[in-house]
């Protein structure tokens, strides 16, 4: 996984603030939401940088590379869990437009992130 550069997260929050046209009523979800996604942009990285680092070529042992990947996925469903509770909080103040401006700027995102978190498991049964 690479490192999020903080000042292009950042700008993205921003656009995605402005895209959606977030009111004075919803500022507060907004400011939870911002602030769940950062929190999860810098752990992110710290905690699976230790895993990021074994490769195909040097895993230990099988129970060692599952452990690795039963840390990851749990980190990353913890992760989800906490993202999900903050975005329905949001949607919860949105209009039905910016729900739907909302997932066409944040479906594409999740999905790549999620492809390129699992492309350690593919490269495995290579």
């Amino acid at each position: 996984m690479s490192r999020v550069n903080p000042s292009i997260h950042a700008e993205r929050l921003n656009h995605l603030k402005e895209a959606l046209d977030i009111s004075e009523q919803q500022l507060g979800q907004w400011v939870r939401f911002r602030g769940a996604v950062n929190a999860a942009m810098r752990l992110l990285p710290e905690s699976l940088a230790e895993d990021q680092r074994v490769t195909r070529a040097n895993y230990p042992s099988l129970p060692v590379a599952l452990d690795i990947q039963v840390r990851q996925s749990l980190f990353r469903l913890e992760v989800c869990r906490t993202m999900r509770a903050h975005v329905t909080d949001l949607y919860s103040v949105l209009s039905d437009k910016q729900r739907v401006l909302a997932d066409r700027l944040l479906v594409p995102v999740l999905v790549t992130v999620m492809e390129s978190e699992h492309s350690a498991p593919a490269a495995l049964a290579a």
